[in-house]
């Protein structure tokens, strides 16, 4: 694949036909950049979903009733450049449309919608189609369709099983308990968000959520769930090869995705088992065509191929993949795994509803970045305490800071996003640190010390 965008800026003539596939943070940041640039655009957006664009992060405190469900829904508003002129024809929106066939000869996609099939001719194409639930082991929690089930479902007294103790998975499982439902998480790997948290912190976590009534059981493979007349049966497999078969009134399923990638094989172009491949550009096989967000795979700062995975970086990805579809020289920051998420308050998790205009109790928070599952010759820096809120934990490998993960108070968080520039560590020395982050956080040259007298590392950065 091409390491360097080739296009010239607007290349195409006096009106580019732009198509986007999805209605997610990808195909809305695609959208907007496109629109940014003023280059003259005829945009077409096409969508399965018959819904307004809404946001997957809020539909566990939709499913809670924290928040109504006309909240979830994001602001699509065209955010077009200052002076574009009033001519300027607004993006059309395909609702309830899917995407048939790419002929990549003709430039055309295949559309089956609401009037029947049709065809729709592109300059650039950008995919943007996220992904689709494992569903394996109960019903899904993707969708807002499959959160609307749920809370239809949900009720005091009820017992539900999570399979999966990953971000999602969690997020349901502190959700759900202020319905009055009892909670089980099952996880297969020693500790819940596995890869995403330190191990220490990992306790806390699963211990918190022990003295909420969440029980959380790691190390346990569920073989298989059958659904019977008034529930669900889970068949499990623990430690030391003991079976177990339990009953839930309600199972569902957080153990992953899968990118969507039928379209894109069908088309010819290269894909792997984790997306659609794409360059630095955001572009694939097929130069005129491009994708981003979870169903496109980039190369992560470990080396390996991942989905975008997290809101930043799937509207990084949309943001400069609708650059480049108008032929801007832009490229996307590595992929570093960066998110952010609420640390439960065991109080607060069955606590009383937040009407609309009222302020409920301000979480605690956490941020990771980078690899943060060492290998045996890495140098592992922590201090603090993961129960309070100066907590951090480094992973360093070969000179590099490869993983990153910090809890902070909601005040510090802001100041951290746009710093990205202090390690809180002790009783080491880093010479050069490259810290891995979408901010592209650079170390200066000189010697840094990090010690109990001296237990900030400033590192340099600037925002790309």
């Amino acid at each position: 694949m091409a390491e360097t965008c080739s296009h010239t800026f607007h290349e195409l003539g006096s009106e580019m036909r732009i198509v986007i596939a999805g209605s997610g943070i990808a195909a809305l940041w695609a959208r907007d950049a496109v629109l940014s640039t003023g280059v003259p655009a005829d945009v077409t957006m096409i969508s399965r979903d018959t819904e307004a664009p809404y946001s997957k992060v809020a539909l566990p405190k939709y499913v809670s009733g924290q928040i109504g469900r006309d909240s979830v829904f994001l602001r699509v508003a065209a955010k077009k450049p200052a002076g574009a002129g009033t001519g300027r024809q607004d993006p059309a929106w395909l609702r309830g449309t899917s995407l048939i066939s790419i002929d990549r000869a003709a430039h055309t996609v295949a559309t089956a919608g609401p009037s029947g099939h049709g065809q729709v001719p592109y300059d650039r194409l950008i995919l943007a189609l996220g992904a689709t639930p494992c569903g394996r082991f109960g019903l899904p929690f993707w969708t807002l369709d499959d959160a609307d089930q749920i809370k239809a479902l949900a009720a005091a007294g009820k017992t539900v099983a999570i399979a999966g103790g990953g971000f999602v998975g969690l997020r349901l499982a502190t959700a759900l308990p202020r319905t009055g439902m009892k909670v089980t998480v099952f996880e297969r790997e020693e500790h819940v968000m596995p890869g995403r948290i330190p191990p220490r912190f990992a306790d806390c976590l699963e211990d918190t959520l022990g003295r909420a009534g969440v029980e959380v059981r790691t190390h346990v493979v569920m073989d298989s769930l059958e659904r019977i007349a008034d529930g669900w049966e889970v068949r499990l497999e623990s430690p030391g090869h003991v079976h177990e078969t339990l009953k839930f009134d309600l199972a569902v399923d957080c153990t992953g995705t899968f990118p969507s990638t039928t379209l894109a094989t069908n088309a010819g172009l290269d894909i792997s088992a984790r997306g659609i491949l794409v360059d630095q550009c955001q572009r694939t096989s097929d130069p005129d065509i491009l994708a981003a967000g979870d169903c496109a795979a980039v190369t992560h700062t470990s080396g390996e191929l991942r989905s975008a995975g997290v809101w930043h970086q799937a509207s990084a990805q949309g943001r400069v993949a609708g650059l480049v579809a108008v032929g801007a020289p832009v490229q996307s920051p590595p992929s570093t795994g960066w998110h952010t998420f609420e640390i439960p308050d065991p109080e607060n998790l069955c606590g009383a509803t937040v009407e609309l205009g009222q302020t409920g109790p301000v979480p605690r928070v956490a941020c990771s970045f980078g690899d943060l599952v060492p290998l045996e010759t890495d140098r592992i820096l922590e201090s603090g305490d993961p129960a309070g809120d100066s907590y951090r934990y480094a992973v360093l490998r070969e000179g590099l800071v490869s993983g990153y993960f910090t809890t902070a108070g909601p005040s510090e968080l802001g100041g951290l996003i746009e710093r990205l520039g202090k390690l809180d560590v002790r009783l080491e020395e880093i010479s050069t640190a490259w810290y891995p982050s979408p901010f592209s956080i650079i170390a200066g040259p000189e010697t840094l010390p990090v010690g109990p007298g001296n237990a900030k590392v400033t590192v340099k950065g600037r925002l790309e």
